[in-house]
């Protein structure tokens, strides 16, 4: 029983007495006794003990479980927080994949991770997708003891997750869809795109031979947060392949942005579905796109961007292109935020995305205009209107905007302005007709026709997509006769569902709701897959499934779209009648929802109190407070039929077809984001559309068998290894991981007819059992009774009490649950090892016995005579030994006393002489040091040039001769020969007839041989020389190792000096530490958080005054128009000793004074003690704390109001003729100001900077470390300067041509180029 393991000691979960926002909700703690169903458990906590009274009802069980890859398999009383704690456990040691039931759980690293902790191999190569496909399946795994199992196992991985579901594929020739899961920010494209390269590669790994493991190496960063070239490509990769990944980074390209919890979030929903051939091979694909977020085109929020393809054209377009489409800069559209990604290189990323159009099919004119239509939208932004309250006109500067757009989309001139100043309205007789707009419906007219244009280029791409993947797939099916067929004659396929994720903001409108109501059908979805199904089966089966509970979300999904009262529903029948408004609607859907006898009462609420337009939905992830203002203009989702009709008439007959009725539909595209192409779609609604896609895909996914992948999000300020508690939590607890862990363990995981199972287990039944037991099989006989005696038995050997409990008996079949299925394989499997213990027991017996007998005789007399042998040499050898080590340990006790005692007093006398040395002597031996270093460098070089040089020399010599001796040997012999026998006759010849000149020769002779002799001797003593130098040149060489060994050693012990001392440095700060944490109290620590907390508040209110009056525009009667608010402090201190009236106060003072003279604050910065502003103008206004000369008037003294910096240029230490001129003028101003902890930089507009305050330690950059009251010109830096910034005790700067300089902290030397 569960409850017999709650006993004294026991280790359980607790909910969390002091939770905050980022602690956990659960905390372990230790029962302490029990009674009855009351336990008393015991939490410590920050040194304390807390007792506390529980139900064992609300104790869930600590499992000590370190890090398990299966949840389902390994854990046996499944809780939510054993679950969070093991997810959590392998997060933090870099494992982020884990399985819980049928379902894979990824963890975002927030980082590049392509190496495994354990086996250091790259988890996304080639090589690892080839481990993953031959890994051995669980029976084999079962066959191998428990570390090689341990080692041999693959950890979970998405390739695996796409392998089980192309292996069931094959088996069960059934259609398989992958759905992945989680909210924003999770890494479900990143998933989906390891899948879909692993499934593009299945005949790589199935054909290609084994490949030698990659040297291992750092891939550098490359787009989109990816590592260079995201996609792996196997030997046999096909062009179609290459088409299909080109392809996902296109459509990624079109249809992702920046946002605040993702760089490259998706704002579509896609459903990729990858067909396989009789052969099963990837024989075709087609995309299709749900829910485009189009709203992202005209609005984003400050910190977000929109889709990547706008910032990649203007800013990686050539000039050729921008000046052909007529692009401008970033910051010149309004529906662009100036927000840039780091480590992005726009330019690579848009030839990158070019490459891949063109591997598309594109032709130059559909990139012409594709370009040409992003460029209208962006110019379409820049059209404002005018004229209050009346009808809207266009001001002459937005004329300008229209003509370009009418350049670019082939249009009368004149035309857009005119249509898009008309307002299109329903007539009573259903048609429309048009009156004159005012203001805002332009303004909505303008928007709705930019993101029209958006969602047609959108759905151009991915019907040109799909039609190159029909061309490509179409050759490959005809090889490969057809398509494979599933058991009801349906191609067979791999889906993969990627869903947006719940979504829930501070103010959700309408696209909010229908995000969650997509996510709600495919949860739905899942839940039908995994839990319904299942228990279908089991009620056939008349099996008892009581145990098994999971989350239903049936309620809200029929809330949304149940007719006829579904929200969606009645959004539409609202849609249909011109009177109703936003408020009927909500007014409609409370009254029907909100009654008791509602179904859907449950999942709906409306606060009456409130006369707003909120409502709340009890959504499966959350509860969201939806705003139903915009709700019905929204769900209509139509554009103007005369703008419609405007560009059907273009002369681009590709954007006409956009527009014309009869354009041909865009296969793929399952919801359209904009308005249709068509006069039908044309009087649908937007919701009337996202059901009927929905129905699609939950069609897809009912004929399927689905694979889930559930991604968590670990933190929302995306750091890596760092873990939200609260929201790990909520995400772990309401993606109901639980239910799958419990449906693997609850239900029955292992399903057998009555013989199959008999003739598994009837091995296991040892042969002496009970006698009268009738186990054999007879003709004919009922192998229901007989499994029901097997089954007696089996849990007789397998001590299961419960058997009852863990196994049913069905119609057909024999239901055994997970753990009792797996305890009866271990006793078949330790029947098999006894079996194989038996046969090598019994060959090794008889072995023996052979040799036994013919060495027993011999061994008896040989063993008496060495065991006395033995007995006293080794009693000797023991005293001996005894008394040598009683020696020896008292001479080494006496030794390592003495040892410590001298190190200990060698060490405090060095420390004691040396303290006052140490800036003297360090500084000096980093100079000797180096030269040591460089003048043993040149020693060794010129040593070992000469020593090569002649070892070169010998050899070509050595070679020299080799080769004249290998050539002459033979034939100069044979000519020495014949010219000896010539020459013999010959002087024969002439000695007889010439004496004289014989006897001449013979004096030459005579000569030449003394001559040979000298030159011998010679020789001979010139080798005795090199020799000679050659040893003086080894012994050189080793001294000068010597010199390098004791450097490395002096080096050695001045490392251990200073590590001591920093020891003792830091013993000292950890008792002062605990001596004030002592002093202080818990009285004086509320009364300082007290003191921070009020100093907050008053500056946070003075600022939003300040923020305020600069809202409304009025200084000194003139208006002042902001762009956004320029003073927003994040963090406010309390520093009255510092602004004895308040920081904002001096913000505010200054504020007014500068708007009186027409000017504004464009920055304000803080340092430690000191304010620095600047106005628009370029003037500096400083005030604050002055010690080091901060604030650069050249004193020392506090200022407590902003006061102008006049010396800039007056005292700036600079030999630029031109910046003295401009100073002289007053043309000069001040573009940029950075600000450190005691020190200010200035960048000039002239490109010079100029700094001052404190430089104690080099971050003035003047080359000295001095402080600088006055502002002085940094004349090192040797490039124009674009851009400065601090830190707290160092500076950087950037040039003009990208080089950075970095100065202060350690070194005071300037222009440090990286």
């Amino acid at each position: 029983m569960l409850s017999d393991l709650y006993v004294a000691g026991a280790k359980v979960f607790v909910t969390n007495p002091k939770r905050g926002d980022s602690s956990s909700e659960w905390v372990v703690a230790t029962v302490i006794s029990r009674n009855g169903d009351d336990v008393s458990c015991e939490i410590s906590a920050g040194g304390q003990k807390l007792r506390v009274m529980k139900k064992i009802t609300q104790l869930p069980l600590c499992e000590k479980i370190q890090s398990s890859d299966s949840m389902a398999d390994d854990f046996q009383f499944p809780s939510n927080p054993s679950i969070i704690e093991n997810v959590k456990n392998r997060y933090a040691k870099g494992v982020i994949y884990t399985t819980a039931g049928d379902c894979l759980v990824s963890v975002n690293p927030y980082k590049v991770t392509t190496t495994d902790d354990k086996t250091n191999a790259n988890i996304y190569d080639f090589h690892y997708m080839l481990k993953c496909r031959t890994r051995p399946s669980d029976a084999q795994l079962n066959t191998q003891t428990r570390a090689k199992s341990k080692v041999l196992r693959v950890p979970p991985h998405p390739f695996i997750l796409a392998d089980e579901a192309y292996e069931s594929l094959r088996s069960n020739r059934q259609s398989q869809t992958i759905v992945i899961q989680g909210v924003g920010g999770t890494g479900k494209s990143e998933n989906a795109k390891l899948m879909v390269n692993y499934l593009v590669n299945l005949k790589s790994l199935s054909e290609s031979p084994p490949l030698p493991e990659p040297k291992k190496k750092r891939l550098p960063s490359g787009p989109l947060g990816m590592v260079e070239n995201p996609f792996v490509l196997g030997p046999e990769i096909t062009q179609f392949d290459k088409v299909l990944l080109a392809a996902i980074s296109t459509i990624e390209c079109f249809s992702s942005a920046k946002t605040s919890t993702n760089d490259n979030s998706s704002r579509v929903g896609k459903f990729l579905k990858i067909y396989f051939g009789s052969s099963f091979d990837v024989a075709g694909a087609h995309f299709s796109t749900y829910m485009l977020e189009k709203s992202r085109v005209t609005h984003q929020p400050p910190s977000e961007r929109s889709f990547h393809i706008f910032y990649q054209l203007i800013l990686g377009g050539k000039n050729a292109l921008k000046v052909k489409h007529k692009l401008k800069t970033m910051i010149d559209y309004s529906y662009l935020n100036n927000v840039r990604m780091q480590g992005i290189n726009d330019e690579i990323e848009f030839n990158r995305t070019l490459e891949n159009m063109k591997l598309l099919g594109f032709t130059e004119s559909d990139l012409d205009l594709i370009f040409s239509t992003l460029s209208a939208i962006l110019e379409l932004g820049n059209a404002s209107f005018t004229g209050g309250d009346g009808n809207a006109s266009i001001p002459p500067k937005s004329q300008e905007s229209l003509k370009i757009v009418e350049e670019l989309m082939s249009l009368p001139k004149g035309s857009l302005s005119s249509a898009i100043l008309q307002k299109a309205i329903g007539t009573a007789r259903g048609k429309t007709t048009t009156v004159e707009a005012k203001v805002e419906d332009a303004v909505a007219g303008r928007d709705g026709l930019a993101k029209t244009l958006y969602s047609k280029i959108f759905d151009f791409v991915i019907s040109k997509i799909n039609s190159t993947l029909a061309t490509l797939s179409k050759g490959t099916m005809e090889r490969a006769g057809h398509f494979g067929k599933t058991l009801n004659g349906n191609p067979l396929s791999v889906g993969i569902v990627e869903s947006y994720g719940f979504e829930s903001s501070a103010k959700n409108s309408f696209e909010t709701l229908v995000i969650n109501y997509i996510e709600e059908k495919i949860q739905q979805q899942v839940t039908q897959s995994m839990f319904k199904g299942q228990l279908s089966q089991y009620s056939k089966e008349q099996l008892d499934f009581s145990t098994i509970d999971f989350i239903d979300n049936q309620d809200v999904v029929d809330l949304l779209d149940k007719k006829p009262q579904g929200l969606l529903c009645m959004l539409d029948e609202a849609c249909r009648y011109p009177r109703n408004t936003d408020k009927s609607f909500l007014q409609k859907l409370t009254s029907t929802h909100m009654r008791k006898s509602s179904a859907t009462n449950r999942v709906f609420e409306k606060d009456k109190t409130k006369d707003d337009l909120t409502f709340t939905i009890k959504n499966t992830y959350e509860d969201t407070v939806y705003d139903c203002d915009g709700f019905l203009e929204k769900n209509k989702d139509r554009l103007g039929a005369h703008i419609a009709e405007l560009f059907s008439s273009s002369s681009d007959k590709g954007l006409a077809e956009f527009f014309s009725d009869s354009s041909p539909s865009t296969e793929g595209v399952l919801t359209r984001s904009g308005a249709s192409s068509s006069a039908a779609a044309a009087s649908s609604t937007f919701a009337k559309k996202v059901k009927d896609d929905m129905d699609v895909i939950c069609s897809e996914i009912v004929e399927s068998t689905i694979s889930l992948l559930r991604c968590i999000k670990p933190n929302s300020s995306r750091q890596p290894e760092t873990v939200d508690i609260k929201l790990f939590e909520n995400q772990l607890v309401k993606a109901d991981i639980i239910s799958s862990i419990r449906m693997r363990q609850d239900g029955f995981a292992y399903t057998s007819v009555f013989q199959g199972f008999y003739e598994r287990f009837i091995i296991v039944i040892p042969t002496n059992t009970d006698p009268t037991l009738d186990l054999v099989p007879k003709p004919g006989c009922d192998y229901k009774k007989l499994c029901k005696t097997l089954l007696r038995e089996l849990g007789k050997l397998a001590h299961i009490s419960n058997l009852e409990a863990t196994v049913q008996f069905g119609a057909s079949s024999i239901f055994v649950k997970h753990r009792t299925y797996q305890a009866f394989e271990a006793l078949r499997k330790v029947k098999f090892q006894d079996m194989d213990r038996a046969a090598v027991l019994l060959q090794a017996t008889f072995r023996m016995g052979i040799k036994q007998k013919d060495h027993k005789s011999l061994k008896k007399g040989v063993s008496r005579a060495q065991a006395s042998w033995r007995a006293v040499y080794y009693r000797n050898k023991y005293e001996q030994q005894k008394k040598a080590i009683a020696i020896l340990q008292l001479q080494a006790r006496g030794f390592v006393a003495r040892k410590v005692y001298r190190e200990n007093l060698h060490a405090s006398k060095t420390i004691k002489s040396f303290y006052g040395k140490l800036k003297g002597r360090v500084r000096w031996r980093k100079l000797q040091n180096a030269v040591r270093s460089l003048h043993s460098l040149s020693r060794a070089y010129i040593v070992r040039m000469h020593v090569n040089r002649m070892l070169e020399a010998v050899q070509l010599l050595q070679d020299c001769a080799r080769s004249f001796l290998r050539r002459n040997k033979i034939h100069y012999t044979r000519v020495r020969v014949a010219l000896f026998i010539q020459g013999w006759v010959r002087g024969s010849l002439e000695r007889s007839m010439m004496t004289e000149a014989v006897e001449y020769l013979a004096n030459k002779r005579k000569e030449r041989f003394r001559a040979r002799a000298v030159k011998k001797a010679q020789n001979r003593w010139k080798s005795l020389m090199v020799r000679r130098r050659f040893k003086q040149l080894i012994q050189a060489c080793k001294t000068l190792q010597q010199f390098a060994r004791s450097h490395q050693q002096r080096g050695e012990f001045v490392a251990m000096k200073k590590a001591a001392i920093g020891l003792q440095s830091g013993f000292r700060g950890l008792k002062d530490r605990d001596r004030v944490r002592e002093v202080r109290n818990e009285k004086m620590v509320e009364e300082e958080q007290q003191a921070v907390y009020n100093a907050n508040r008053n500056e946070a209110q003075n600022l939003a005054n300040l923020n305020a009056r600069r809202a409304q525009g009025l200084a000194g009667g003139k208006s002042r128009n902001f762009r956004y608010d320029l003073l927003d402090v994040d963090i406010l201190v309390a520093i009255n000793d510092v602004y004895p009236e308040g920081w904002s106060k001096n913000v505010i003072t200054l504020d007014n004074e500068v708007a009186k003279r027409g000017r504004r604050i464009t920055n304000v910065l803080v340092g430690a003690a000191h304010t620095i502003a600047l106005t628009d103008t370029g003037e500096i206004y400083s005030w604050g704390w002055s010690d080091c000369g901060q604030l650069g008037h050249g004193s020392h003294q506090q200022e407590k109001s902003p006061r102008a910096l006049e010396t800039l240029m007056l005292q700036a230490q600079t030999s630029d003729t031109i910046a003295i001129d401009r100073a002289i003028t007053g043309k000069m101003s001040i573009k940029q100001v950075a600000v450190g902890e005691d020190h200010t930089l200035a960048l000039a507009d002239t490109g010079r900077v100029f700094s001052w305050g404190g430089g104690k330690k080099g971050q003035l950059g003047h080359g000295d470390f001095k402080n600088n009251s006055y502002p002085r010109c940094i004349q090192t830096l040797k490039w124009t300067t674009t851009s400065v910034v601090c830190g707290s005790n160092h500076s950087v700067s950037i040039g003009h041509n990208g080089s950075i300089y970095t100065w202060g902290a350690a070194c005071a030397m300037v222009g440090v180029a990286l």
